[in-house]
């Protein structure tokens, strides 16, 4: 079922912006082979006029059970080509599982995160993909990218290929959104998620737009760097946002090294994992690190006493 947002509103969110966006995204819904969407499916975002920080995590789209992909026939993304479907043997235009805008919003540099829970921290699933979208106050469209398994073929929307976002795979991310991703600091911004399947059995998990979850800028954490894998002549800082997100303005972050997560950027290298940080407005560089092969799930702990 496409669902248009969650039936609760977040604690935090103020009640005139989950109001404005459910009178700008819950459209009249027509259904049709076992699915319910929005006839504005895939058009522009609504322009809006003001946004405010989240203040914490915000389900935005509900699990979707496990059916046949012809049971969302009648919400297809025409402005969405899987570039190699027919070639695998599927189709070449998936239909949307779920979908829905976020409230306008507005992020600290570290931006927010995608995830399956409210903490931020368990993996999405979607069989097959999903798309995120940025749109600016004006209604325009500002980034859009994809993630999950597609068999390696590239998606174009609108006739243009989008960047894929992490490796192949039915589980993705956490995903960070931040500059890169059209979540800018400090720029309003609105977001559309989307769960779209092209195979032969679609599925999709909870999706939360959670906030950093670091606030104590005086004597707090800040990740200058970290390298996953500088032993294997990497480029320093590749895993610096990742960290960052995590840890920065917390007193005390155990972070947990995931390659799933990060990525590989050295692939058959075992790779180590070096974070450097600082506490406040204390000068003093604090420098930890964990042998390799890191990326398995080693703990490295941040403090700031």
């Amino acid at each position: 079922m496409l669902q248009s947002m969650s039936s609760g509103r977040t604690p935090g969110l103020p009640i005139a912006v989950f109001l404005a966006l459910l009178g700008s995204s819950c459209r009249p819904a027509v259904s049709g082979g076992g699915a319910l969407c929005s006839p504005d499916l895939g058009a522009g975002a609504p322009a809006f006029e003001s946004a405010e920080a989240l203040t914490g995590p915000l389900l935005l789209l509900r699990a979707v059970p496990q059916a046949a992909t012809a049971s969302f026939s009648a919400c297809a993304r025409p402005d969405l080509k899987v570039i190699n479907g027919a070639a695998q043997g599927f189709l070449s235009q998936p239909y949307a599982m779920s979908s829905a805008f976020t409230p306008p919003f507005v992020a600290d540099a570290r931006g927010v995160a995608l995830a399956g829970d409210e903490t931020g921290a368990k993996p999405l699933s979607v069989d097959n993909f999903l798309l995120v979208e940025a749109f600016d106050a004006a209604g325009a469209r500002t980034n859009s990218l994809f993630s999950g398994q597609t068999g390696g073929s590239p998606i174009a929307l609108d006739g243009h290929q989008i960047e894929r976002y992490g490796a192949e795979g039915f589980q993705v991310g956490p995903l960070l959104l931040s500059e890169g991703e059209g979540v800018r600091s400090k720029v309003p911004v609105r977001l559309r998620v989307t769960m779209l399947d092209y195979g032969a059995i679609g599925s999709a998990s909870d999706v939360y737009v959670v906030p950093p979850p670091g606030s104590d800028v005086t004597n707090g954490i800040t990740v200058r760097s970290a390298t996953y894998g500088a032993n294997c002549d990497v480029p320093a800082g590749n895993a610096t946002r990742f960290v960052s997100w995590n840890c920065d303005g917390r007193t005390r972050c155990a972070y947990r090294v995931d390659y799933e997560i990060i990525g590989d950027p050295a692939r058959g290298c075992a790779k180590d994992f070096q974070v450097e940080w600082q506490c406040g407005a204390d000068p003093v560089v604090r420098k930890g690190s964990l042998h390799p092969e890191a990326g398995f799930g080693s703990m490295l702990t941040l403090e700031c006493r």
